[in-house]
This record gives structure tokens, C-alpha cells and sequence, in this order.
């Protein structure tokens, strides 16, 4: 829809009804496929952010680029060559070591629980273990 005043006012509506699948009903359920693909991953990459950092945005678009020419290879049956094939595994593989990395990064050992009885806490930490106000009687 934002793109449908542009295709106005260059003139490219009017070539629509030139196109060779204007009526075939399935290619116009591709293109609304493909569409709430798009607004499904602007949704998802809104989550991502939400959740994690941008630079973890940053890798997953890597991710999907990826994985996009991959099932593009198999599915409109596309020859590769060595260095795309070597890309798209260089690709996959330093996601995955971004990931290993996030995920064994995040299990830091928690920090010792204090003990408040025999004082290896702050006062900072516990102000309503410091003396001096007692609750008042009604």
C-alpha cells in the first residue's frame, strides 16, 4: 500500500494489466503471501530489539539473507558456484559461533546470596536491617 502512489504517479499501474499473470488468482496470492511475510518480519525484528541488542538484530538479518538464498537455490533450481558456496557457509557458520558465543556468555554464575545473620551484607543493600526506627505500636 505505501508503494501504490508512487506506481500512480511514475505510470507503472497502467502497465499492470500487461503482465503475463495479471489472471492467475495464485500469483496474486504470492504477492499477499510475500507482503505479510514482510510485515511479519518487521514484527519479529521489532521483538528482537525489544529483547536483545542491536548488534543481535544485526546477525539474525545475516541469518535470514542467508538462509533466503539458500531456498531460492533450491527452489528455482539455481546453479552455485565455489564462492557463493563458501559464503553462504561462512555466513551460517559465524552465526552460529555468535550464538554459541551469546548463549555461553549468558550463564555467569549468579552472585552469592547474602547472609544477613552472620552480617556479610551491606547496610546499603538491606536499610531496613539498620537499627534506630522500631515499627510503632497502634
Amino acid at each position: 500500500p505505501i508503494l501504490l502512489p508512487w506506481a500512480f504517479f511514475n505510470g507503472e499501474i497502467s502497465t499492470l494489466y500487461e503482465w503475463d499473470e495479471y489472471n492467475e488468482p495464485t500469483a496474486w496470492v504470492f504477492i499477499m503471501v510475500v507482503a505479510v511475510m514482510g510485515g511479519v518480519r518487521a514484527y519479529v525484528q521489532n521483538l528482537v530489539l525489544k529483547y536483545n541488542s542491536p548488534l543481535t538484530l544485526a546477525a539474525a538479518n545475516i541469518l535470514i539473507q542467508a538462509l533466503t538464498i539458500v531456498v531460492s537455490i533450491f527452489l528455482f533450481d539455481t546453479q552455485t558456484s565455489f564462492e557463493l558456496d563458501c559464503g553462504i557457509v561462512v555466513s551460517l557458520a559465524g552465526y552460529a559461533l555468535y550464538t554459541m558465543q551469546k548463549t555461553m556468555g549468558n550463564k555467569k554464575k549468579a552472585p552469592p546470596k547474602p547472609d544477613v545473620e552472620k552480617g556479610s551484607i551491606r547496610t546499603e543493600e538491606a536499610p531496613l536491617l539498620v537499627g534506630g526506627t522500631e515499627p510503632t505500636k497502634p
